[in-house]
């Protein structure tokens, strides 16, 4: 055989071998949002007692301002204070734990939506300064739960009331476009 024949045969047989890879490669289809209905938005908060500071952001959609109000447990003395108002001292250790606890048991009902341009429909556009401009509407309540460390142990929006319940909500974890449908009381808030 000559060397043009030899390196055709080799060549043929690397683009069939190419070709059974490629069928044969096992297929990784991205995790559906869906998959998370009936479980619990948070599963590796477990804990109320991980919870050391709670933040709410809501949007003033009347005079188009945020309002932030913050309660941290101070890490050298342990008391619970409101940092957001100038450190006054706070009785926060009971609400603290039912706020805790709502993300701790927070399941998943149904999915919404997974379009970012639905997010003002269902009230979950998240209240950011920087991104809001005066008018806006759909602006969600962000509430953000953290451990000593100031790691996020829930971080989430909490949108506008789902038609004809009482005590479910549509939800957005920020920089996720998935809207959930989830049951939480906000009188803990």
């Amino acid at each position: 055989m000559n060397e043009a024949v030899k390196t055709s045969i080799y060549a043929g047989v690397a683009v069939v071998v190419a070709l059974v890879a490629v069928v044969a490669r096992p297929k990784q289809e991205p995790p559906r949002p869906q998959h998370l209905v009936g479980k619990m938005l948070f599963e590796k908060f477990e804990t109320p007692e991980d919870a050391t500071s709670l933040e709410i952001v809501k949007y003033d959609e009347e005079l188009s301002e945020l309002h932030t109000f913050r309660v941290a447990r101070d890490n050298t003395t342990g008391a619970w204070t409101i940092p957001s108002h100038g450190g006054y001292p706070a009785d926060a250790e009971t609400q603290m734990r039912d706020a805790a606890t709502s993300f701790i048991d927070l399941q998943v009902l149904g999915l919404a939506s997974e379009l970012p341009s639905e997010h003002k429909l269902f009230g979950v556009v998240e209240p950011n300064k920087d991104q809001l401009k005066a008018g806006d509407e759909g602006v969600g309540m962000l509430v953000t739960v953290e451990d000593k460390k100031g790691n996020d142990l829930a971080n989430l929006i909490i949108g506008s009331k789902v038609k004809g319940t009482e005590d479910q909500y549509f939800v957005r974890i920020p920089k996720q476009d998935v809207v959930y449908a989830v049951k939480i009381e906000l009188s803990k808030f």
